[in-house]
């Protein structure tokens, strides 16, 4: 769960190929019981927010230090982020030019989220695809994963979740009340 107790989204990945049958929509979810350093979504193990530096894509204007209310990004630019003052507003990723930060976790309505994804429906369903829910950890947001998937279900869309395995077994297979 996020700070707030909300799920959040990291990512939503469409015309997949990789996570399931056909053509998928993956949503990446953040949050992971786990801390495994071959990881291949490390951006998704933290349930919260998180600021993100792309080195590669940085033109080092300084731009976003300017801007920054708690002036946590110093003379060195954002490779150089004080994350204990940095507050998380999004001023510096507004007024990035190259695109070089960005906020990671968004949160969705689960009817919002469902209604994002079925705008692939006809994708889904001239390839036998569908939808893949990934992470972090879907499961360590069960009864909103739950809903999403159920939702999902009853639109004629196929579901996989993608885990770790690190979940309550018995809380999964509980039926929906």
């Amino acid at each position: 769960m996020s700070e707030r107790g909300r799920p959040l989204v990291a990512d939503i990945k469409r015309n997949s190929l990789d996570d399931g049958p056909g053509i998928r929509s993956v949503v990446f979810f953040k949050g992971c019981p786990l801390r495994c350093v071959w990881c291949h979504n490390p951006e998704c193990t933290a349930a919260g927010p998180e600021l993100m530096f792309n080195q590669e894509t940085c033109i080092g204007c300084k731009s976003c230090a300017e801007v920054c209310p708690e002036n946590a990004i110093g003379e060195d630019g954002p490779a150089a982020i004080d994350r204990k003052a940095c507050t998380l507003c999004g001023d510096c990723v507004d007024e990035c030019p190259s695109g070089a930060l960005s906020l990671i976790g968004i949160y969705y309505p689960a009817g919002e989220l469902v209604d994002t994804l079925l705008r692939d429906k006809p994708f889904y369903d001239n390839s036998g695809g569908g939808v893949t829910l990934s992470g972090g950890e879907p499961t360590v947001i069960m009864d909103y994963t739950a809903e999403v998937a159920r939702k999902l279900k009853e639109a004629g869309v196929h579901v996989l979740i993608e885990t770790c395995g690190d979940f309550d077994w018995a809380r999964f297979r509980k039926p929906p009340r």
